[in-house]
């Protein structure tokens, strides 16, 4: 055997002796690697879990809110009305600024402090310097006292002013005590040059800032 063919037979020996050394250490690699791709994993399916039980509780939440308003609304009829208002304008203020205005052209006290707005309902709001930030107008609305909730129905739209943006929807619930609004009805919004459609939403107030629950499609509109 000359020089070449030994250096080549020797290299041979090394490799085999180098890959024998590494496949014994194969299956602890391979377990190690199993190991933390199964952490990853179960990290993984608890946060997908978490995000799925939040989205089930506000369904379910929004739905129970609902499933009372309409329940309650049915109970009050033209013989419960106390007071009768024709024309109304008011305004809500905090240190002498204009925060909110409501208009509508017939307002009904009916019995527990609860009202109804049968001929439709305008409200502006304003923020801190003055400014007509966003509008609500709908064909009714019914004031429920006890839950703090406007429920303004038919024709429904909301406008944020400054910022562009518009809501369309047959039924929404304010809440003043949470500066929200939501509903579990159809919802047609036109933002930033798209027209969003879904079902179900929740959102602040002003309509700045808003989640629609089961989104179905996005179009691109020239403005």
């Amino acid at each position: 055997m000359n020089s070449q063919n030994l250096e080549l037979f020797c290299h041979r020996i090394v490799f085999i002796r180098f890959f024998s050394e590494k496949k014994a250490y194969l299956p602890k690699i391979v377990g190690v690697f199993l190991f933390f791709i199964k952490k990853i994993l179960v990290k993984m399916f608890v946060k997908i879990n978490a995000f799925l039980l939040v989205v089930i509780s506000v369904f379910v939440a929004i739905a129970c809110k609902e499933t009372k308003l309409v329940s309650k609304a049915k109970t009050m009829d033209s013989s419960q009305v106390e007071l009768s208002f024709k024309n109304i304008n008011t305004i809500y203020s905090e240190n002498t600024k204009t925060m909110l205005r409501m208009k509508a052209p017939r307002q009904l006290r009916v019995h527990g402090g609860n009202e109804r707005f049968p001929e439709g309902i305008e409200i502006e709001m304003y923020n801190p310097n003055g400014e007509l930030r966003s509008t609500l107008i709908a064909d009714s609305a019914i004031y429920f006292n006890q839950e703090r909730v406007y429920r303004v129905m038919g024709n429904v739209l909301v406008q944020n002013i400054l910022e562009r943006k518009k809501l369309e929807t047959d039924l929404l619930n304010w809440s003043k005590d949470d500066e929200s609004v939501y509903t579990d009805s159809r919802v047609r919004i036109t933002a930033d040059g798209q027209i969003l459609t879904g079902k179900g939403l929740r959102a602040k107030q002003d309509f700045s800032d808003y989640e629609v629950l089961e989104p179905e499609g996005i179009v691109s509109v020239r403005e």
